[in-house]
């Protein structure tokens, strides 16, 4: 995962969060969706990506897929 703060302040931000299995995030500036899954593996919650990029989504929802996750 390549953003600012990288897995420090990824595990820092969902260990604040409270995310729970009932919870509905956006995961805005995606990536490549390796937060989205976390989240999903992690809490249980719905993710949605959003992405600048129809290029970001697509790689964000192979990557999801790859992980055996359903992608919408």
């Amino acid at each position: 995962m390549i953003h600012p703060g990288g897995r420090a302040y990824t595990e820092a931000l969902l260990n604040r969060a409270q995310i729970t299995e009932s919870s509905r995030v956006i995961d805005v500036g995606c990536g490549v969706g390796t937060n989205a899954i976390e989240i999903a593996t992690r809490h249980g919650a719905d993710v949605t990506p959003v992405a600048i990029t129809r290029l970001l989504l697509e790689r964000a929802g192979a990557t999801v897929a790859a992980d055996g996750r359903a992608v919408e």
